[in-house]
């Protein structure tokens, strides 16, 4: 299975099957331009990571991603300064369970193993941080909750999370917290979180010395070819790019992240792209030692009930970073700034109001 590019107008799907077939059938022969047998549409974390995986098994990988930049888009989810990686995934045993796999990886990366068959890490620094991550919740812990089915599933899979029973207990432990806040809650000590940017930078230059292959291109429209068995589906066999240029190859996976329901359009009525309330601010110089490990590790603040995540200072300036996870800001095709910017404001007071309640005053 071989990838090649071509300049020609691909056939359009309104046009009849037979011609469509003959067309693509002619340019899948061709074997001009050849650069690889995988392509991948999206060149984020998934799309890196799957690439970089592809390539270590052999595979001869292209990856396409958006024009004018080499780097994912700056509304991707991974392009942010941190992200969660954490056991607490409520009753989600599959979840918790690919969280155990992925741990002593984090630590791999860290280059924190003795084992000498594991990868080199990732940066000269540490960016995966295991901070710990504090699970509160309002009320006492009780079925069904995301809280309860979070200890039920990681101690099933043999972890003991430090368990907190009064509000005294986090405010003594936890001062930035607004007192009598939490009744209950947890620690997990085997979590943390991440510098996602950093990662995924250091993951793309990885899969680059791998010989992945990474082309500036936005793809307008997905390929697909018709089999000659009537009786068999379409299949996606390349993509076409806002430069005119097609791509051919036999496998093709589609990692583009919020981007996906505009080129696999039957995913439209399940799959949209929605915003997500982020909120940064710096601590007073007088404070900043409160949000600091492990005064402030990351943390989930009955997140089934408010939504209310976040993370202790960063390394590199101090900021501190509110999230809030909920049905978010749903756009009705792909997310643009003109429509991000219009939903601003609301986001920024949601998040405000976060931190005022939550943080203490």
């Amino acid at each position: 299975g071989r990838l090649h590019a071509d300049k020609t107008e691909p056939t359009n799907e309104t046009k009849t099957k037979g011609d469509s077939s003959e067309c693509e059938r002619e340019r899948m022969s061709s074997t001009d331009g050849s650069i690889g047998d995988v392509l991948v549409v999206g060149g984020g974390l998934f799309g890196v990571t799957a690439a970089y995986e592809l390539a270590r098994r052999g595979h001869r990988v292209t990856v396409l991603e958006r024009a004018g930049s080499s780097q994912p888009h700056q509304n991707a989810a991974t392009c942010d300064i941190s992200k969660l990686v954490r056991l607490a995934y409520g009753y989600d045993e599959v979840y918790t369970h690919l969280m155990q796999e992925c741990l002593p990886i984090w630590h791999q990366w860290n280059g924190a193993t003795s084992d000498p068959t594991a990868e080199l890490p990732l940066s000269d620094r540490p960016l995966f941080h295991q901070t710990g991550i504090l699970v509160g919740k309002e009320s006492a812990i009780s079925e069904p909750s995301f809280e309860h089915g979070s200890l039920e599933v990681m101690r099933a899979c043999g972890y003991t999370p430090q368990m907190l029973s009064s509000p005294e207990a986090f405010s003594a432990r936890y001062p930035a917290w607004s007192k009598g806040l939490f009744q209950e809650g947890f620690f997990d000590a085997d979590s943390g979180w991440a510098e996602s940017s950093a990662v995924l930078d250091a993951l793309r230059t990885r899969a680059l010395r791998a010989g992945v292959v990474v082309l500036q291109e936005t793809v307008e429209r997905l390929l697909y070819r018709d089999p000659e068995d009537r009786t068999r589906k379409r299949r996606c066999v390349g993509a076409l790019t806002m430069s005119g240029r097609s791509f051919y190859s036999d496998c093709v996976l589609v990692a583009a992240g919020c981007w996906t329901p505009s080129l696999v359009t039957k995913l439209q009525s399940v799959m949209w792209a929605a915003g997500q309330t982020v909120f940064h601010f710096q601590p007073e110089k007088t404070e900043q030692d409160l949000f600091q490990v492990p005064l402030f590790p990351a943390f989930c603040a009955d997140i089934q009930k408010t939504g209310v995540y976040g993370f202790p200072a960063h390394p590199s300036d101090g900021r501190v970073k509110i999230g809030l996870h909920a049905n978010g800001i749903r756009f009705a095709d792909s997310p643009t700034p003109e429509r991000i910017a219009a939903a601003e404001e609301k986001a920024r007071l949601k998040a405000e109001y976060a931190v005022r309640t939550y943080l203490r005053r």
